[in-house]
């Protein structure tokens, strides 16, 4: 069903609300999860790299990752950790670029209401 195949299955949601969970975390007490960020940081980029961007199921997950990165990159004490040889290299040609594209959805509701 196509409907499926757009909306994450219950693992990739479960994927996303942990993203988000981890970021409010560290948007709250980033004193406490300061000696975790390294690992949180490194896992995040090894899921966002390893995800099949093109599919729309994964589109929230993705999101929610780069939510995660962009609070780590917004702490000074912090950005050390996505300053890393090749890690922005990384993300642009294994998620952004490939994100960048045209889906079969964009082109139905571009046809549908142009105006939008």
């Amino acid at each position: 069903d196509d409907a499926d195949d757009e909306s994450g299955g219950p693992l990739e949601v479960l994927r996303s609300w942990v993203c988000d969970c981890v970021r409010l975390c560290i948007g709250k007490q980033i004193d406490c999860t300061q000696p975790h960020l390294s690992t949180f940081s490194r896992d995040m980029i090894l899921v966002l790299v390893s995800l099949p961007v093109t599919e729309p199921r994964y589109d929230q997950l993705a999101s929610k990752a780069f939510d995660f990165l962009q609070r780590i990159a917004a702490e000074d004490s912090s950005f050390e950790l996505l300053n890393s040889e090749g890690v922005l290299s990384d993300l642009c040609q294994s998620v952004i670029v490939p994100s960048l594209r045209f889906r079969d959805a964009d082109e139905e509701l571009f046809s549908e209401s142009p105006d939008e």
